[in-house]
């Protein structure tokens, strides 16, 4: 049965290596053609600041669900200004390949 991972993330980074793995779940798929698949994700952070990530196939509606708390080995306050500071300094260089990756599927850009 084929699936679909739903990775998440903490960080400013463009590239997915240079930021901090929180969890990650798989939605199980269907059988379909490439390219028709259609996954809704939506992430809400309650008052207390957990996350909770859900992936929903439109399709056949069936969903998963992953929860992020706050646990230790999350970044510190310091270590996200740290990372923010990294991705402004790096920001240009991160756009460019930004552009370069997904100028091959020829979809729209926005501009910064």
């Amino acid at each position: 049965m084929p699936f679909f991972w739903i990775q998440v993330y903490e960080g400013e980074r463009l590239k997915t290596k240079q930021n901090k793995l929180l969890g990650l779940f798989e939605l199980t798929l269907t059988p379909r053609p490439r390219g028709l698949p259609q996954i809704e994700v939506t992430l809400e952070i309650d008052a207390s600041g957990v996350l909770n990530v859900t992936a929903l196939d439109r399709q056949t509606e069936q969903s998963d669900s992953i929860i992020v708390t706050k646990l230790k080995g999350h970044l510190k306050p310091s270590d996200i200004e740290d990372m923010v500071a990294s991705a402004e300094a790096y920001r240009s260089i991160s756009f460019s390949f930004f552009i370069s990756f997904f100028s091959s599927f020829s979809l729209p850009l926005l501009t910064t």
